[in-house]
């Protein structure tokens, strides 16, 4: 939150992680000065020209930039620049509208006019997909920017599925639901992009590459009770991973705790948008902390004791 102080009229905030150090080192705060005592202020602009790719945003369409902000990351080439795409993903998110329908060429000149490039983007280290099994199923999936997250994702299923525990099996299943729906509809638009196997990615230059075709990525409640028919579990599940417009954290100047980062899908026009597919696998061990945490309250409640309070520590995804 920013703090207008009566007399310097000068502004200031918590820093993110992620975010440009005040210092001006061009480094990310969380490598340069996130250890030091130094105070940063922070004087507002007074005067900021309206960026075109946000006004385009906010008076077209939003089904087709959905589309296309998805499709965006079902390119290999633009792997890595996700602190542009979660930027542009949140605008679009918090201005859903029903208006007319833009140019979407008009839309990639002002991105490369005015997203063509940000410091704080490092080189991802991991793969744009990889491959996963989960239970007899053979699944693309894609991590993002974090580390080590399908090795996470493994770690996390065969402790809880396969090796020896008392976990209660209505958190189980609720588990198993979650991880199966959002797998599956990873599946559907790896498919529906011919995207399958290890693909390394992010080459080229620091711009978007465009080369894809505009899908309808979109999935009615058809599509989502279909896959929940076929694998026996309650369609239900799919509100764990909705993200509301008008979300408080999205007024939180932290790309760390973007809302979005765990509740990657919208509803737009009784329609389900994954909205940030390119982070999916960093749902579940965020899906885990808070399910086992409110499983804990719900048997410490009845003076049961044994359930864990949030997933490790040591299992936790974090950003590269």
């Amino acid at each position: 939150m920013l703090t207008l102080t009566a007399d310097s009229h000068v502004m200031t905030k918590k820093i993110g992680r992620n975010a440009p150090c005040p210092c001006g080192s061009g480094k990310k705060y969380k490598k340069c000065c996130i250890n030091s005592n130094n105070d940063f202020d922070f004087t507002p602009t007074l005067s900021e020209k309206k960026s075109e790719t946000l006004e385009f945003i906010e008076s077209n369409n939003s089904a087709p930039l959905l589309d296309f902000i998805i499709g965006l990351q079902l390119q290999p080439n633009n792997h890595g620049k996700n602190i542009r795409i979660e930027k542009l993903a949140t605008h679009i998110v918090t201005n859903l509208n029903n208006k007319q329908n833009g140019d979407l060429k008009s839309f990639q000149k002002h991105l490369d006019d005015e997203y063509d490039y940000n410091p704080m983007e490092d080189l991802p280290e991991n793969l744009f997909c990889e491959n996963v099994v989960f239970y007899g199923g053979n699944y693309t999936v894609f991590s993002g920017i974090y580390g080590y997250a399908v090795e996470i994702f493994k770690n996390l299923t065969e402790t809880i599925f396969t090796q020896k525990n008392n976990l209660p099996d209505k958190f189980k299943n609720h588990v198993f639901s979650g991880v199966t729906l959002i797998l599956e509809l990873g599946q559907i638009l790896s498919k529906k992009y011919n995207i399958g196997g290890n693909v390394q990615g992010a080459e080229g230059d620091s711009k978007f590459d465009y080369s894809f075709k505009v899908l309808d990525t979109s999935f009615s409640y058809d599509d989502v009770y279909r896959i929940c028919v076929k694998h026996n579990i309650d369609p239900e599940i799919i509100k764990d991973f909705i993200i509301s417009p008008n979300d408080t954290r999205f007024s939180i100047d932290d790309p760390d705790l973007n809302p979005l980062l765990y509740s990657p899908i919208v509803i737009f026009e009784n329609k389900f948008y994954f909205v940030m597919v390119s982070n999916q696998i960093n749902a579940f061990p965020l899906l885990l902390s808070s399910l086992s945490s409110s499983f804990k309250r719900m048997f410490d409640n009845k003076g049961l004791k044994g359930l864990p309070c949030g997933v490790p520590s040591s299992l936790l995804i974090s950003a590269s």
